[in-house]
């Protein structure tokens, strides 16, 4: 067709005889046309040899990885076998019959079955055949059979073989259905017992450790593990009944009267004498293939009591291992193998004919070409131009990818900024951290001892209001303490929903008188921005500091603070534009802007801006915590700060708070009785700081309780030893040497799991609330404390249920 078109453009073209086309046409198809031919028979015979080779060499992988994932999966079980017939609870409970130890057997029973997910049964039966654990798997869910309910066993067959091996000795049931008063189960239950003695220190047999094992999950993993055969994969027993077969129908025979003749053997007669007498390799039969391996579930260092091969059938014999098989079976029949040679040639087919068909366009071409010499010069121009163009075009795309280049540099450069300023907030955190849980201890003392003072004075005495005056500054270093905890990101304050605009409108208003008249202030605030989960006074903090700063900026020249809050949905474009770091997730955010005129911040240092104790105000005028505190505190409820400036021309930071949906419609919480419960119980403390200790034995004992002081864990704990029963309650600190508060509060609940212990702290990273709940504490309270706090906290701890 561009021939045609070209000759229309140059009549000249017309002129040139048909017949002398032909033969020069010729000459180039013909040859051409035999070798695609020959080659592509040639191909094609080829593949039908590939194809078969692929095919077989797939089938053994197959059957090589449905093996090892048999053999794993019988490893694990046995494994597990092993590690419960020797758990040390067992052996406690053979020596000591107690209920505790009973107790601690059934736990590890129920974690093996949560985590496992395959056991339909977990039993321990003791010497006689009477269960005395079972765990079911019922409906996926685990748990422990109540004692009233278990059954003896000792008349079942898998009983009496498994209580004659010797120890190390594995029973291994026949892999069949489930059986139900003499049925099988329905729906089918593919089942597979495993069990195995237990022995007491003295060596004498105790009993027998059986898991039910769900065979289900066996066969899936077949399946899983061979989805790319392209045939079907079969599991057939030593007596050729199929385990897994190649349909439902085919499966279980030996379980069902009705199904005696559904076996590999009847359906292949030829095949199965070879298979049964070898212990892997493939075979080629009429077209179809086998590919086969022997699989051996249990190890030859175990002995196995494998039942009857029959069902509803006793045991009868022992095996070795290698007596106990079955065989793997994969099966790619005639019609696979000729469904994919006659698509390949299908294929070829179709490529040849493209071949062809270009091949008669390119050979006409060239005939043609010994009469279109002007036309191949003005084509040739014509690519010319073509190739500037172009060469044009490659040379804009570099140019773009080259600016993409930049920006990443840009970007990741950025990235190594932020990386740096988190690597020494965390050091700080560190550092705060242990400043904070010492001075938190000195200021338990302080404030206690003051508290103690002050009851003891009138309230219209000169005493009482120096004494006052101390408790006022120990709780100012108190909230000291959190500021710098906030700085480090350490600690979280109580949280709660709040609208940030009505706290933005509250703080302006203060703001107002202190800022000077040459500035202005404008205000761009959404009342319907929404709520966010966080403490009032730590939002009031970042808003303060973050105008304050801005008005520090503009006190020489005046100039104008803007501030805007406003809903967004932050998405990963936006957090290109705003420089903000990936860790960041997407979502719904608050936005909180506070932007002034003033002089800027220097390129050089505004990567410093964020360092505790950094500043560029002169000496008097800042301490360099403000914006770090800010950081902190908006990291802390997982949003992010940034900030733009140019110099001389002003400021911009920029708040992400994560945005929350919430009920308004919910009622708010009663106001608490603010009195102090009092009480005669006994109780003990247990702090390595004598001063500690001491205060808060003199602030319970005014509340009317019995107290016992110890400085050291371990004393604490061998006093619990000796007595469980003599204290009501236990207060313990957390960090202590020799023994942590958590550790003594775990050694103690395994003496007494109704004791009420309420955990202290100054400060640990590795402690909280929620982790002190789950150990069974009952309360977790923070130095420094007051009395208020102390007495409803030993209140409420000891008229817990603990639950």
């Amino acid at each position: 067709m561009i021939y045609g078109e070209q000759a229309k453009k140059h009549p000249a073209l017309l002129k040139t005889n048909f017949r002398e086309m032909v033969i020069p046409f010729l000459l180039f198809f013909i040859p051409i046309f035999t070798l695609i031919v020959i080659f592509s028979v040639s191909i094609f015979f080829l593949h039908i040899k590939n194809n078969r080779t692929i095919i077989e060499n797939r089938g053994q992988d197959i059957v090589k990885v449905a093996t090892s994932t048999i053999e794993n999966h019988f490893d694990s079980i046995i494994s597990d076998l092993i590690i419960l017939s020797e758990n040390r609870n067992i052996l406690n409970f053979l020596n000591t019959q107690s209920t505790t130890s009973r107790q601690a057997i059934a736990d590890d029973f129920l974690i093996l079955s949560t985590g496992k997910k395959q056991y339909d049964q977990i039993r321990y039966l003791d010497e006689t055949g009477m269960e005395v654990i079972r765990v079911n798997f019922n409906s996926g869910s685990p748990s422990i059979v109540p004692e009233g309910e278990l059954q003896s066993k000792g008349k079942r067959y898998y009983f009496s073989d498994c209580f004659q091996l010797d120890r190390g000795q594995i029973f291994v049931s026949p892999f069949d259905l489930n059986i139900e008063k003499g049925e099988v189960e329905r729906p089918l239950k593919p089942m597979i017992r495993f069990g195995t003695p237990v022995f007491d220190n003295k060596g004498n047999k105790r009993g027998i450790v059986l898991l039910n094992y769900l065979g289900t999950h066996l066969i899936r993993a077949l399946s899983e593990a061979t989805v790319e055969l392209p045939g079907s994969l079969t599991l057939v027993n030593a007596d050729g009944y199929w385990i897994k077969g190649m349909t439902a129908e085919d499966e279980w025979g030996f379980m069902f009267k009705e199904k005696k003749q559904r076996t590999f053997s009847i359906d292949f007669p030829t095949i199965w004498p070879i298979i049964s007498s070898m212990e892997t390799g493939h075979i080629r039969s009429n077209g179809r293939l086998f590919s086969f391996a022997t699989v051996y579930p249990v190890e030859e260092a175990h002995k196995s009591s494998t039942g009857s091969g029959k069902a509803f059938s006793k045991s009868t014999a022992h095996f070795s291992g290698k007596e106990y098989y079955w065989k793997i079976i994969s099966y790619v029949s005639a019609e696979i193998f000729n469904a994919t040679t006659k698509d390949k040639l299908q294929k070829l087919l179709l490529l040849d004919f493209l071949f062809i068909t270009i091949l008669a366009i390119i050979c006409w071409m060239l005939a043609w070409a010994n009469s279109s010499k002007r036309i191949a010069e003005a084509e040739l121009r014509k690519s010319r131009d073509e190739l500037e163009k172009r060469v044009k075009e490659r040379t804009n795309d570099l140019a773009a990818a080259n600016k993409k280049l930049m920006n990443e540099i840009r970007e990741r450069k950025q990235a190594e900024t932020r990386l740096r300023h988190t690597q020494k907030t965390e050091a700080i955190g560190t550092l705060a951290g242990g400043i904070a849980h010492d001075f938190n201890n000195i200021l338990t003392a302080i404030l206690g001892f003051a508290n103690l003072v002050q009851d003891e004075l009138s309230k219209n005495s000169e005493l009482w209001a120096e004494q006052h005056e101390v408790i006022k500054a120990a709780n100012r270093a108190k909230e000291l303490v959190k500021q710098i905890l906030a700085v480090s990101r350490q600690t979280e304050h109580g949280r709660e929903p709040i609208q940030v605009h009505l706290i933005i409108k509250e703080a302006l208003q203060l703001l107002r008188p202190s800022i000077p008249a040459t500035i202005e202030i404008h205000s761009d605030i959404d009342p319907a921005s929404g709520y966010v989960m966080a403490d009032p006074t730590q939002i009031y903090q970042i808003i303060m500091n973050l105008c304050t700063n801005a008005s520090h900026a503009m006190q020489e020249r005046g100039g104008e603070l803007h501030i805007s809050l406003s809903p967004m949905e932050l998405n990963e474009e936006q957090k290109r534009l705003h420089e903000i770091g990936p860790d960041l997730p997407a979502g719904k955010y608050l936005k909180l802007v506070v932007r002034d005129t003033g002089i800027g911040i220097a390129p050089d240092v505004l990567d410093k801006i964020f360092d505790p104790y950094f500043t560029t105000k002169r000496k008097g005028e800042g301490t360099g915590l403000g914006l770090a505190v800010v950081q902190g505190i908006v990291k802390t409820y997982g949003g992010d700060i940034t900030v733009a400036s140019n110099l001389g021309q002003g400021s911009t930071f920029t708040v992400f708070l994560p945005r929350i949906e919430i009920d308004m419609n919910k009622k708010p919480e009663e106001d608490e009785d603010s009195s102090f419960p009092e009480g005669n119980e006994r109780i003990l403390v247990v702090d390595d700081e004598e001063p500690v200790a001491g205060v808060i034995d003199r602030l319970l004992t005014s509340l009317g309780y019995q107290v016992t002081i110890r400085t050291k864990s371990p004393e604490a704990l061998q006093l619990l030893q000796n007595q469980p029963d003599q204290f009501d309650l236990v207060i313990t600190d957390m960090t202590m040497p020799g023994m942590t508060g958590d550790e003594l509060a775990e050694k103690l609940l395994e003496l007494r799991q109704d004791l009420p212990i309420i955990l202290c702290t100054g400060f640990h990273a590795l402690i909280d609330e929620k982790r002190a709940k789950a150990i069974g504490i009952r309360e977790f309270i923070f130095k420094p404390f007051s009395k208020g706090t102390i007495a409803e906290t030993v209140r409420r701890a000891l008229d817990s249920t603990g639950k």
